[in-house]
């Protein structure tokens, strides 16, 4: 049996032609390179398959399946969440770009801190042009040693949950909340839930360093 990787990327996608590609190749342009990508395609009807099918042809790391209808944004997320078990995960939309070292050095920090479980960085808000409009990080620290300060701390202040965005733990705790969201499927504030739990489970730790662009507005 093939060994799990140190990280895997989950990629929930539904029609991201425009922009999967660029996606996936800032995910296999990493420093670190024990990582697998596992693209869940929600029945696309664009060119987002043939693109994920490419990329997966050329580097084994990608590894590509599609839903045979749409299934909904949170199951799409569900399922392919708990398809491994690797010690890190990350969540990954198609808009999203990774700079080099943003695996490399978030895992560093939870290995450096055993009692995080989340590790995310600053982000660039940036334009079609991929020119930095805004550097955005968070002013309230979610890392607080008090449970309940924390949680409260995510409710009142998480903004745009850049957490959400970074490297987390695959700790079995979250398949509780994973459950919560395929219960209610569409029009839930999964990711926001699910920071909220792992806050009240353990630390937040962002790094001041912008490794992460993505557009404002979306995701």
């Amino acid at each position: 049996m093939m060994a799990e990787p140190k990280l895997t990327v989950c990629v929930p996608v539904y029609n991201g032609e425009k922009t999967i590609g660029r996606l996936l190749k800032s995910l296999t342009a990493q420093t670190m390179d024990d990582i697998r990508i596992l693209v869940s395609d929600n029945a696309s009807t664009d060119e987002t398959g043939r693109i994920c099918r490419n990329l997966a042809s050329r580097d084994s790391r990608i590894i590509y399946s599609c839903n045979p209808e749409n299934l909904g944004l949170n199951f799409n997320f569900c399922h392919v969440s708990f398809a491994h078990n690797s010690p890190y995960t990350a969540y990954a939309a198609h808009d999203l770009i990774w700079k080099p070292q943003f695996a490399e050095k978030l895992i560093l920090v939870l290995e450096n801190n055993p009692d995080a479980l989340i590790a995310y960085p600053c982000c660039e808000f940036i334009d079609s042009d991929r020119e930095t409009e805004e550097l955005y990080f968070d002013k309230v620290r979610f890392d607080e040693p008090d449970p309940e300060t924390r949680y409260l701390n995510v409710i009142k202040y998480l903004g745009w949950n850049t957490p959400f965005l970074g490297i987390m733990r695959h700790f079995k705790a979250s398949p509780l909340w994973l459950q919560i969201l395929y219960a209610y499927n569409e029009d839930f504030s999964g990711d926001n839930l699910h920071i909220a739990a792992i806050a009240l489970m353990g630390k937040i730790k962002q790094l001041h360093l912008p490794l992460l662009q993505r557009k404002k507005g979306e995701h």
